[in-house]
């Protein structure tokens, strides 16, 4: 199936989706720039299944989200990610319980994923259909939410790594329109409904400093990590 860049406009019955959302999810945003930039790539952790749905209710500006491209293939493809991947072997759960959990969130969640506005990512030479979609989002004055996080052994509190693909889409932005778009973590709290935006960082000058794309990739895990130890953990 050939993907399109998400638009700005949503279907009606979203909005009703994002309202009921929004009763347990929505969480307040606090940042340490004045301004949020409306155009940027924005790195953050995924806090188990929540994280995506409160940026979406909670956010202030348009962000088109990557994911993963399972979840927006037919019903099968979908529960099987969800039963394998997301519950057993991320949240680690039960067969029994993923199963259940699976059958039933596999036939809304299509829905949910095109309302949230997911960009499909691929482990495989097709990632460049991802970027190529990203660039259009960007050059449309979108913004770009990636969570880069290795979720291989679940979901912690601190990131153990994180994946490169976010950086070369900065790398290939930049090459092909000039700007070094801003690179900003965020870091969300579903225990204390809190969104922390952080300062932004910028791939081209970081490359320029001699860094890899891994090594950038593990500079803003580091960013995003610091949000939670400065404004979240507990001490």
């Amino acid at each position: 199936m050939k993907h399109k860049a998400p638009k700005k406009r949503r279907q009606p019955i979203f909005f009703f989706v994002r309202a009921f959302f929004s009763i347990f999810l929505k969480s307040t945003v606090e940042s340490e720039i004045d301004v949020i930039p409306e155009n940027a790539i924005i790195v953050a952790n995924h806090s188990a299944k929540s994280g995506p749905m409160a940026i979406e209710v909670s956010y202030p500006h348009f962000n088109v989200k990557w994911g993963a491209y399972q979840m927006m293939e037919g019903y099968r493809s979908r529960f099987l990610y969800l039963r394998n991947v997301l519950y057993r072997q991320k949240l680690g759960r039960g067969r029994v319980y993923s199963s259940i959990k699976a059958f039933f969130e596999a036939i809304p969640s299509k829905m949910l994923y095109r309302g949230m506005k997911f960009i499909p990512t691929y482990p495989d030479a097709r990632f460049r259909h991802s970027i190529r979609l990203s660039i259009e989002v960007l050059e449309n004055g979108g913004s770009i939410l990636v969570f880069p996080e290795d979720s291989s052994k679940g979901y912690l509190d601190e990131l153990t790594s994180a994946f490169p693909g976010f950086v070369m889409l900065a790398e290939q932005y930049l090459r092909k329109t000039g700007v070094d778009l801003p690179i900003i973590p965020m870091y969300f709290s579903r225990s204390e409904r809190r969104i922390i935006v952080g300062k932004p960082s910028y791939a081209g000058e970081l490359r320029k400093k001699g860094m890899s794309r891994e090594g950038v990739a593990d500079f803003m895990k580091d960013e995003i990590n610091s949000l939670y130890r400065r404004y979240i953990k507990k001490n």
